[in-house]
């Protein structure tokens, strides 16, 4: 059986396929400049393996596989160079470009996840002296003369009118692509487009460094019990054993420790009756990008300069508008008035709202309370949601484990769908140690797998008679189907008992009438 795999922990697609979506792909030609046919057992970050060996993608070895992956892509480039007029096909100009990186993109894909996923210095070595390889690189496509004339030629070859309407919607991105990238550009314009995209894959790499290493480095300790009146047993049991791994507390002098993790300070900013410690969590949130060595508001401002500059530099009036022009929304003017529209129609709605809170709190306080502190908000609109609506968010923390709401979810796709999903076991290897079989491997022992089959099991067996609408696979029905072929009331029930499904799933029983 075929599987695909969901890996929860993460929740964050790894590398895809970087192919032409289109109907007609089965005669596809791949790129001139092949790889050996054992260069992906030395090029760990290459695998296309559904599960990759985790241990053998170490930041160096990324560093390596992106390098080689710039090369061989480089190769493909100037072999599509090298195509004459009357040689042209799509399949060695443009499927051929499409192709060119797709070694580079994967390597890519996989170094960017592990930093995502498992953050460390050497990592970020690593991106740090590919960025401005990765950048060049980029910059040298649109860059390179001989490549737009090759494509530009082919796109008005004939052939192209024979190609599918999806081939053909390609062709065109493809030369818009070239066009906003600034192809048509003058030498010394090119020249400064490249310089303009390297400061900023810069920059903007430095401002997520900036906001990972500042939510990080802040925390509370708290040695009163008292200043934490009003959390949850589960919450002060969490920050006391993350305070302890820390060596903060023991278990004769606890403490109590709260970081930027939401979990964390997001409770005591909804739950805490302490309105000091309330304050100094949202204080702690507002240091996040913004002070010291992490402060990145220079790295804004100069981000904005660059945009405008870059912007320009391709016609456009504004960032929005180059980034918005072939978009449904057409335009960074059209985009805000979209915004300015939305925000028009809800603004009242808001303002009955916020005079409802700000009614709530005054007669809770007994004064007049014209605005909330930042770091009142959250906590009072759980008391209001709390006495005003009887509900109480941890009365439903049990059902919201991540373990039930996992069980529930694959349960709901069974009924409804008749996927039986299941978890595979794993294995978090060190380098040169090898996967237990039947294991799949994974880069932190906390990540889960799960299998989920591409087939359905077949209802019937040879020689069965099957009646008129009588399902044959396990699965959902179609309710067209259902309805052309078994008629109104049979499709009535179908409705009806697959919604039921979902409701019994939770232990909730409903009248069919309802």
């Amino acid at each position: 059986m075929t599987t695909k795999t969901i890996l929860i922990t993460a929740m964050c697609a790894l590398v895809g396929l970087n192919v032409l979506q289109a109907e007609e792909t089965a005669t596809a030609v791949a790129a001139p400049v092949q790889l050996a046919a054992d260069s992906k057992l030395t090029h760990p970050f290459y695998q296309d393996k559904p599960y990759p060996a985790w241990s053998q993608m170490s930041a160096d070895r990324g560093l390596a596989d992106v390098r080689a992956g710039l090369e061989l892509a480089r190769e493909r480039i100037a072999a599509i160079c090298r195509v004459q007029p009357q040689e042209s096909t799509f399949e060695n100009t443009f499927l051929a470009l499409n192709l060119a990186a797709d070694e580079l993109s994967q390597a890519q894909g996989y170094l960017h996840h592990l930093s995502a996923v498992m953050d460390n210095e050497e990592l970020r070595r690593v991106q740090e002296q590919l960025i401005p390889e990765l950048t060049a690189f980029d910059a040298e496509i649109t860059a390179n003369e001989q490549l737009w004339t090759v494509i530009k030629t082919a796109a008005a070859q004939p052939w192209v009118k024979e190609l599918s309407p999806a081939k053909q919607r390609f062709v065109q991105q493809t030369i818009d692509g070239f066009v906003d990238g600034g192809a048509d550009l003058p030498a010394d314009k090119k020249a400064r487009k490249a310089e303009i995209e390297q400061e900023l894959s810069q920059l903007t790499t430095k401002f997520a460094q900036n906001v990972l290493d500042s939510t990080n480095a802040w925390s509370l300790l708290i040695t009163n019990k008292d200043e934490l009146a009003g959390m949850s047993e589960d919450w002060m049991n969490k920050a006391r054993a993350e305070a302890q791994a820390r060596d903060m507390g023991t278990e004769q002098n606890p403490a109590w420790l709260v970081t930027l993790d939401y979990e964390s300070v997001g409770a005591v900013l909804r739950d805490c009756d302490v309105k000091l410690t309330r304050m100094m969590c949202w204080e702690g949130q507002c240091t996040v990008g913004a002070v010291g060595q992490w402060n990145n508001e220079p790295i804004v401002a100069r981000v904005m300069e660059l945009r405008r500059e870059l912007a320009e530099l391709l016609g456009f009036a504004t960032y929005a508008d180059l980034t918005t022009h072939r978009r449904m929304v057409g335009g960074g003017e059209y985009a805000m008035q979209f915004i300015d529209g939305m925000a028009a129609k809800v603004l009242p709605a808001f303002r009955a709202e916020v005079q409802q809170v700000l009614d709530y709190v005054s007669a809770r306080e007994g004064q007049h309370v014209m605005f909330l502190d930042p770091w009142d908000r959250r906590y009072y609109l759980k008391k209001m949601s709390e006495e005003l609506y009887n509900f109480d968010s941890e009365e439903v923390r049990p059902y919201h484990q991540a373990e039930t709401v996992i069980a529930g979810m694959f349960s709901i796709y069974s009924h409804l769908f008749g996927v039986n999903i299941s978890e595979l076991p794993v294995a978090c290897l060190n380098p040169g140690e090898t996967c237990p079989a039947g294991a799949v491997e994974v880069w932190h022992p906390e990540v889960k797998v799960y299998q989920v089959p591409y087939s359905v099991g077949l209802k019937v067996s040879h020689g069965k008679t099957v009646n008129k609408g009588e399902p044959i696979t396990d699965g959902a029905l179609y309710p067209q189907d259902v309805l052309r072929i078994s008629g109104v009331e049979a499709v009535q029930d179908y409705l009806v008992q697959s919604v039921q499904a979902v409701y019994r799933q939770q232990g909730v029983e409903i009248n069919d009438k309802h």
